[in-house]
């Protein structure tokens, strides 16, 4: 499905620009059906924000489950 990007955040309660969701769905995570949002982190730095390093190189992909407290306590949520 093709999410409302700034409807996910509002409801998040995201504030990050750098956070696009881009897929929304149910799915069982270890024996539990969840819903799932599935986002990229888009930050492109020419050097590093901590130490100021400029030879950085893009070097693949992290996935990461982020768990949320769910408003209804019957179901969980997966970021």
């Amino acid at each position: 499905m093709n999410p409302n990007n700034n409807t996910i955040k509002f409801a998040l309660s995201i504030e990050d620009t750098n956070v696009n969701f881009y897929n929304f769905k149910k799915s069982t995570i270890r024996g539990i059906t969840s819903k799932v949002f599935e986002a990229n982190v888009l930050a492109n730095y020419s050097k590093c924000p901590q130490c100021g390093f400029e030879k950085l190189v893009h070097n693949g992909h992290f996935v990461s489950l982020v768990t949320y407290i769910s408003a209804n306590a019957s179901g969980k949520l997966q970021v």
